[in-house]
């Protein structure tokens, strides 16, 4: 070991020294550090230079390295704008914690630090560098802050920035702003208004999820997203305007938003995602735009106070639950468009007395119009092929159905819970066969006169074939 350890510290001296000679063969001797392209500072920049050493005798670089000039200070006039740069004076609040950034000419918010202010907090410039960034939860819970201002500088408030700050009643947010991050609000339940600078162009997850004293907020123009969760719990929202470039509403975006009374969504719109308006118990009506296919699950579940809704043709797909549980509801203009109805669309509609079908629809899911107690008679169109089970379950005020000629599946306990149910019309009673499996081929006939009466159709529907599958092989 210790022959092994005389070998590498004469190896080691070796290697110094050869890298000490220079190409003439001579040992190098260093100079005085020497500056060369130097750059003076400024008040906004650090200044430059390179620190090169040479050999005294061959007069070979030896090494080069860059240093850096501190800044020099600004010189604020009374109106608090730099005579030499034009830098505007906007000092944080005292105690606030910032690290300077990469570039080292500006600096993030890093967290509350020592500051005790309880009523504002300014966030600004820094040791005369301006703020660009508020880090990732940088002043989550504080929750004696009222008032928060932000200069424009910022450019990034990063997630969770402000959750939880309860007290919060108002912000001012800076004018380059383009992203509200991940839950950057989420609780702030005294925050009362909002005004979005106009390059915000993005609303992010949960954004302003709980801020239950949010009034109505206007939507800058440019915004192109609302995602999911952004603005659930906001109990004292009354309307709401979606503005043209918003493509599709998020999955929650104003869920359980009590108050909401006023929806308008601008053409452009094209999606509504799923429970996006659900239990908003405030609606009374709304309007679809043109441009919207796609109504998603659950999208108006649990509105009781929806009385009508107005619907463009161009809808063509019409999510499970869409509007369950809408028990005001006593019309609506279902899209020509529409081919598919999924489960529960309508159920628990109390007070849909009639509804008119698409003539393209081929198939009603599970339940979608049971416990529709207000529905007294209904005509299917003919091109409808599928009916699910307990489309009509608990229909108590159903007295009449007519299927349409294309019918050729339907699914158990279609009527029942049916009480007045008097007339079944089939338009083509031929050919119908019952199973007890869904997916079984096993059969049995039943007999054309069963279902070429209406009212024998209507009694052998609640009775005999109550619980099996009917088909058309």
């Amino acid at each position: 070991m210790k022959k092994i350890s005389i070998a590498l510290v004469f190896t080691l001296l070796l290697v110094i020294t050869l890298l000490a000679l220079s190409s003439c063969g001579h040992i190098h001797t260093l100079s005085e550090p020497v500056r060369e392209n130097e750059v003076e500072p400024t008040c906004r920049k650090r200044g430059t230079y390179d620190e090169v050493i040479y050999c005294v005798e061959c007069e070979e670089e030896l090494s080069r390295k860059q240093k850096y000039i501190d800044r020099i200070p600004h010189e604020y006039a009374e109106d608090d704008l730099c005579t030499i740069c034009g830098f505007k004076n906007t000092e944080s609040t005292e105690g606030l914690a910032f690290i300077l950034n990469a570039d080292g000419e500006s600096y993030s918010l890093q967290r509350i630090g020592s500051c005790t202010t309880e009523e504002e907090i300014v966030i600004g410039d820094y040791n005369g560098l301006p703020v660009t960034k508020i880090l990732y939860g940088a002043l989550e819970g504080c929750k004696n802050l009222k008032r928060i201002v932000i200069h424009d500088s910022v450019e990034i408030i990063e997630r969770y920035a402000f959750r939880d700050c309860t007290q919060l009643e108002s912000i001012t947010l800076p004018a380059k702003l383009e992203v509200i991050n991940y839950e950057t609000f989420k609780g702030c339940s005294s925050l009362k208004s909002i005004e979005f600078p106009s390059t915000v162009d993005e609303i992010a997850e949960g954004a302003f999820r709980g801020c239950s004293s949010l009034a109505n907020v206007t939507f800058p123009e440019g915004l192109y997203k609302i995602d999911k969760y952004a603005f659930m719990d906001c109990a004292s929202f009354t309307a709401v305007t979606v503005t043209k470039n918003v493509a599709r509403i998020g999955d929650y975006a104003f869920a359980s938003c009590h108050n909401l009374v006023d929806i308008t969504l601008s053409t452009g719109v094209a999606e509504i995602g799923g429970f996006s308006f659900f239990d908003c118990t405030a609606i009374k009506s709304i309007t679809l735009p043109y441009s919207l296919y796609s109504i998603g699950n659950s999208a108006f579940l649990g509105c009781s106070s929806l009385e009508t809704v107005a619907m463009d043709n161009n809808v063509a797909q019409l999510g499970p639950y869409a509007f369950s549980e809408c028990t005001a509801l006593t019309s609506i203009n279902l899209s020509t468009g529409i081919t598919q109805i999924q489960t529960s669309a309508f159920a628990g509609c109390t007070s849909l007395a009639s509804i008119a079908l698409p003539e393209e629809l081929t198939s009603l899911g599970n339940n979608v119009f049971s416990y529709c107690t207000n529905l007294t008679e209904i005509t299917l169109p003919d091109k409808l092929a599928l009916i699910g089970n307990a489309t009509f379950l608990g229909c108590t005020k159903l007295t009449k159905v007519t299927f349409g000629s294309g019918l050729r599946s339907l699914g158990i306990e279609t009527f029942l819970d049916c009480d007045n149910l008097a007339e079944v019309v089939f338009k083509d009673p031929t050919g119908w066969r019952w199973t007890e499996e869904s997916a079984s081929t096993n059969s049995n006939a039943i007999l054309e006169q069963n279902l070429s009466s209406p009212t024998k159709a209507a009694l052998y529907m609640q009775g005999n074939y109550m619980y099996y599958y009917l088909r058309k092989f």
